[in-house]
């Protein structure tokens, strides 16, 4: 799909964003599986202003803990809005009649991935 997205030269327009909502334990439990683990998990993004072949935290040995700096989802909302040419900081949302901000206030894009 990427390299598709690419050849029609529709990749600067369009972010693609494989994500799941938990990562998973290291290792496995009694029912031969393994557990959500939200400490630590990964993703992939392209397009859409997202650096090539950028690579970006680490995690422990194991896979069960982040190794050095860590990101929260936050940070990744304010990434994802930032390369669609959203600003994070100023956008609100109306719940209930309360403005509310797209983003975690105290979290920031992910420098490192955007080119």
């Amino acid at each position: 799909m990427i390299e598709d997205l690419e050849e029609r030269g529709l990749l600067d327009n369009v972010l693609v964003i494989l994500m799941s909502e938990f990562g998973r334990t290291p290792n496995v439990n009694s029912r031969i599986g393994r557990d959500h683990w939200p400490d630590c998990w990964s993703l992939a993004m392209a397009g859409c202003g997202i650096k090539q072949g950028a690579v970006v935290g680490k995690t422990s040995g194991d896979g069960a803990w982040v190794d050095g700096t860590g990101y929260d989802i936050g940070d990744l909302f304010h990434t994802i809005f930032s390369v669609l040419g959203i600003d994070s900081r100023r956008e609100r949302y109306l719940y209930k009649g309360q403005k509310l901000a797209i983003a975690h206030d105290d979290c920031k894009p992910i420098q490192e991935v955007m080119s």
